[in-house]
């Protein structure tokens, strides 16, 4: 952005209008998929190992898991997050660690949420 459309305005106050936009759009438009609450209802009734692997920061992938009420039907030790894993976007091969924790071997990879 052109430094003449921001000249007199606090730095921290452009950045502060962009944290509070992108929180409003997490918390407006960030969903799980209409059947992703059910399907992990059921599966909590199994001895299936219910994880994710997500890309991005820690803490940002983290937030948006607890704002869409899924850790609760995540097994604890299947939710992997790419920047815990030292790699930026999940590979075939950042992925086997991930797998081999697991006491199942996955079927296919599903997504659970989008943000529309």
């Amino acid at each position: 952005m052109p430094r003449r459309l921001y000249r007199g305005v606090n730095h921290a106050i452009i950045i502060a209008a962009g944290v509070a936009a992108y929180h409003d759009t997490t918390f407006r438009y960030l969903r799980p998929f209409e059947d992703a609450y059910e399907v992990l209802r059921t599966l909590t009734r199994t001895d299936l190992t219910r994880g994710v692997i997500t890309a991005g920061l820690e803490k940002k992938q983290a937030e948006k898991l607890v704002r869409m009420r899924l850790v609760p039907l995540l097994t604890p030790n299947a939710i992997f997050i790419s920047d815990q894993l030292g790699v930026s976007k999940p590979t075939k091969s950042s992925t086997s660690g991930p797998a081999a924790t697991s006491t199942s071997s996955p079927a296919r990879p599903c997504t659970s949420a989008t943000t529309r």
